[in-house]
């Protein structure tokens, strides 16, 4: 009896919670449905959103309720409806969700919805409602707005369909920045300069081994310049980098030169002192 009670239960609840939504795609002959998956699939972030505009159509006030792959109000609406017309609290559905065309580039796409009620227009017919949605690249807008541009044509009844333009940020294109394949003139200039030094060095090594016979250190090649070349950095940044007084170089006199009184005099007191006593 528990068990029966379980399962009625779990029928109940099962029965309770609706079935996924999700358009339904039509091959139109111009793209894929792969294709129009991996599009459809770019505006899964707009599927929550429910976008509303009021315009005015022969004089009447009228609200155009659109929601991708979901129906708008499903109180109200027929079943699989994706874009509705209310008009005085009655509700006309335009297009179906479950007969999706849809096509597109890099910076727009385009969703065809068919299957709507039929038009009650008598240049239109009997044929049944459709919807043309153009979402188009717009960096400076994450949620643009429902805009009409098109409604009923008095031409040829087969261009009867209402067209709609939004411009979203979802449909435009990631820029794809070129890769400069090669090496950067720095580079080039840092091999140039280690190559021409290994091969100075290694041949000059050889060199001075085995024709000049040298050993130790003098086996590098120009040893003596690069010698002194060392000792002229060092005097270089002691002279830039130390900051203390330079000495001065002492005065000597030649031999010949002539003694003043002072330094005769300071002569013959050091001589006194050197002589003993």
């Amino acid at each position: 009896m528990k068990f029966s009670l379980f399962i009625c239960l779990l029928f109940q609840t099962v029965s309770l919670i609706e079935p996924s939504e999700d358009c339904t795609l039509i091959a139109n002959g111009q793209t894929d449905l792969q294709k129009s998956q991996e599009m459809l699939n770019k505006l899964s972030s707009l599927k929550v959103v429910t976008f509303e505009n009021t315009q005015t159509v022969d004089g009447k006030q009228v609200k155009f309720i659109f929601a991708l792959c979901r129906n708008p109000n499903p109180g109200h609406c027929r079943e699989n409806s994706s874009i509705v017309i209310e008009t005085e609290g009655n509700f006309t559905t335009i297009g179906l969700y479950n007969e999706t065309e849809i096509d597109g580039g890099d910076n727009w796409i385009s969703l065809t919805f068919s299957g709507g009620d039929s038009f009650a227009d008598p240049k239109c017919g009997s044929i049944s409602a459709q919807s043309v949605v153009n979402i188009v690249c717009d960096p400076t807008r994450k949620q643009g707005e429902l805009e009409l541009v098109h409604s009923l044509s008095e031409q040829h009844p087969i261009h009867c369909y209402y067209t709609f333009v939004m411009s979203q940020t979802v449909v435009c294109a990631v820029e794809k920045h070129e890769t400069r394949v090669g090496l950067s003139g720095g580079t080039v200039f840092c091999i140039m300069l280690f190559t021409v030094a290994g091969v100075y060095f290694v041949f000059g090594f050889l060199y001075q081994r085995i024709v000049v016979r040298a050993k130790g250190l003098e086996q590098i090649p120009n040893y003596d310049f690069w010698r002194e070349f060392g000792n002229l950095q060092a005097d270089g940044c002691d002279f830039v980098c130390r900051c203390g007084g330079r000495r001065e170089a002492k005065m000597y006199q030649g031999i010949d030169d002539p003694l003043s009184d002072n330094d005769r005099s300071g002569m013959e007191d050091r001589d006194d002192r050197l002589l003993p006593m």
